[in-house]
């Protein structure tokens, strides 16, 4: 059972996040590594088990996998039939260890937990730590990890943001907060269990955790969230000093370079991506990504009145250095928060996308559409709905709720002929645009532009002499070999010769992630010395090779993205059928089930709420005159 199989897509998001790290390069280190994972059964132990078994669903570590052992006395942390069916996890109690070595050991220690000012919870608290570290120091062990969390620190009545190493003085910090010496005294145990016993121990302090299904410890941020939930006043204590907040997905992340990337036996914080702020920052963002719930209003603290928030700003620093990067901004994690706690079925999306365009430029790209499909009828064009687009016609009827762009896809002769007739058949605000029909362009693929507008991407931001409105992508998918390694030879071909036009139009050095670096090196001095006609002509040449092949059965996408992906049977290009896309009827292909594998694997699983914002970057925007454009406005 995967956890896909078991999880809601709020929790299947955090889970999979280490498995989604960009570059991270320890993920080899973790092959075969067996992996203790203890603490009270909490949420907290229960995410970094997850969190740890989706990198075996994701492939990520290699053959061999991790292995996961759950030392915890809290036996309902994973259903029954989830233990039984996954081999890479071992759930066990304190008393009944028999783990003799591991690489990891991730002890969740109070990390996330609520502490009261009742003596005996502390007592009891120590003394479940020191079971728990008696259990693990008898493991021959790489390295532990013990997850810890900001009271470590205190409150100050200061702006100070707190480096790991930093302590404030007693009467201004470790007195007035209770739970910090319990805190301070769980660390100073595993350190001393650590020098006694000989093993590496590194501590990563998590700002205040916030998480889909994560209990938030801190009672006035659960009420905070509660009354915009319910939309209902809250009246709250104005403050100057800051906070640090982290959503669950950055706080695991930062776990994995804690076991590798980072140098071990040091202390690290954790804050999330612009997440340090004030209470009057925290009620305008809530203000901003909820405006019809968010009624909270502030008010000046009387003489020696405390915020409601009494929590230390961290900075994050020193782990940054090593690599890691927190992904959730501080908007994002309270709407991710509130949004899973409404769970009203329907998909989530981020509302503010855009800054509220995307519904419009969404209707733009519609109307693109429609004036395609009434060219291609007039003229006979066979087309499909491509990429993306054809997705979001299968799985959602029409767009998919954060995409903001749309293509369409021809074979080679109707990609031809839909170029020479295109010209003469759009309106005059519309603009065709191939490297035949404006010079500074070197696109491989043709697109048509609104006049009068701007939708730039961090590369063609660079080029704003060259037409860059809003676009609506056209491709083609070219014939190819039928013997396999003649398909690689030419694959191989069509990237090098695309990537030469590429570069020499963007004046960038060759690069693939240093797999050929002797090759990119001859192909940067090639793309300087070899004239941009010349180079446009090899790659239509390498794109058409095969164009003439009465017995070719095989399609590649050697205009588009997914061209390292190989090649696909021809036949999945035959027939087209109408599907319903946004209220109208557009062709497809009759085998979209086995095309649309074939680019995105299972393509009814959506991509981590976390991610759902637009998949171009686009840093430029101005939509003119169609600003606000509904289709029904025509």
């Amino acid at each position: 059972m995967k956890l896909r199989d078991l999880l809601d897509e709020f929790e299947l998001d955090w889970a999979q996040a280490a498995s989604r790290i960009k570059q991270y390069p320890c993920y080899a280190m973790l092959d075969g590594a067996e992996i203790v994972v203890a603490g009270k059964g909490n949420d907290v132990t229960r995410a970094v088990a997850y969190s740890m078994l989706a990198l075996n669903d994701a492939l990520k570590t290699g053959p061999k996998g991790v292995h996961v052992t759950l030392l915890s006395p809290e036996p309902k942390l994973f259903p029954t039939e989830f233990i039984s069916q996954r081999e890479d996890l071992t759930v066990a109690s304190l008393d009944d260890c028999t783990v003799k070595t591991a690489d990891y050991v991730v002890y969740t220690g109070m990390c996330n937990q609520k502490i009261g000012d009742d003596i005996a919870q502390w007592t009891q608290e120590i003394a479940f730590a020191d079971k728990v570290l008696r259990t693990l120091s008898a493991i021959s062990m790489r390295r532990m990890i013990l997850l810890s969390d900001y009271r470590a620190y205190g409150y100050s009545d200061t702006a100070m943001v707190m480096s790991e190493y930093e302590q404030l003085p007693p009467k201004e910090g470790l007195l007035n907060l209770p739970d910090t010496a319990l805190i301070r005294s769980i660390e100073a145990l595993c350190s001393a269990y650590a020098k006694q016993h000989g093993f590496v121990r590194t501590i990563l302090r998590s700002a205040i955790l916030i998480g889909a299904r994560i209990m938030c410890q801190e009672d006035v941020l659960t009420r905070i969230l509660t009354a915009v939930l319910k939309g209902e006043p809250l009246e709250l204590c104005r403050s100057r000093y800051k906070s640090s907040y982290i959503y669950i997905n950055d706080l695991l992340t930062a776990l994995l370079f804690a076991m590798e990337g980072a140098p071990a036996g040091k202390v690290y914080n954790a804050a999330g991506n612009q997440a340090t702020v004030s209470t009057g920052e925290l009620t305008e963002l809530l203000y901003h990504a909820f405006p019809n719930q968010a009624d909270i209003r502030l008010k000046s603290p009387q003489d020696g009145q405390a915020p409601e928030i009494r929590a230390a700003a961290i900075s994050d620093a020193k782990l940054r250095y090593y690599g890691w990067a927190p992904a959730v901004t501080m908007e994002d994690l309270l709407i991710l928060k509130i949004k899973s706690m409404q769970e009203d079925g329907g998909t989530f999306i981020f509302n503010d996308t855009y800054e509220g365009k995307l519904t419009c430029v969404q209707q733009i790209l519609l109307s693109f559409l429609l004036e395609i499909d009434r060219i291609c009828k007039k003229h006979g064009i066979q087309y499909f709905l491509a990429g993306g687009t054809l997705l979001g016609a299968i799985r959602h009827g029409g767009f998919i709720p954060w995409d903001d762009d749309a293509d369409v896809m021809m074979l080679r002769e109707d990609y031809d002929k839909f170029c020479r007739v295109v010209q003469s058949e759009l309106p005059e605000n519309l603009f065709f645009q191939t490297p035949w029909t404006e010079r500074r362009n070197h696109g491989v693929f043709a697109k048509i532009r609104i006049n009068d507008t701007i939708f730039a991407t961090k590369f063609t931001s660079r080029l704003l002499d060259m037409h860059n409105g809003i676009f609506f992508d056209v491709l083609c998918h070219d014939q190819t070999a039928n013997h396999p390694l003649a398909q690689k030879l030419h694959i191989f071909a069509t990237i090098m010769s695309r990537s030469l036009v590429f570069h020499k139009w963007g004046n960038t050095p060759i690069k693939t992630g240093g797999t050929h670096p002797y090759l990119c090196k001859a192909g940067t001095v090639l793309k300087r010395i070899l004239p941009m006609p010349f180079l446009e002509w090899m790659q239509r040449r390498c794109l058409t090779l095969f164009a003439r092949s009465k017995k070719s059965a095989y399609l590649y996408d050697g205009m588009g993205r997914n061209i390292r992906r190989g090649t696909f049977p021809k036949e999945w290009l035959g027939e087209a059928i109408l599907v319903d896309f946004e209220g109208y009827r557009f062709p497809v292909p009759k085998e979209y089930d086995k095309y649309l594998t074939y680019l995105y694997g299972d393509y009814m699983q959506m991509i981590p709420v976390s991610e759902r914002r637009t998949s171009h970057a686009i840093v430029l925007m101005d939509l003119g005159e169609y600003s606000g454009f509904r289709l029904s406005d025509e």
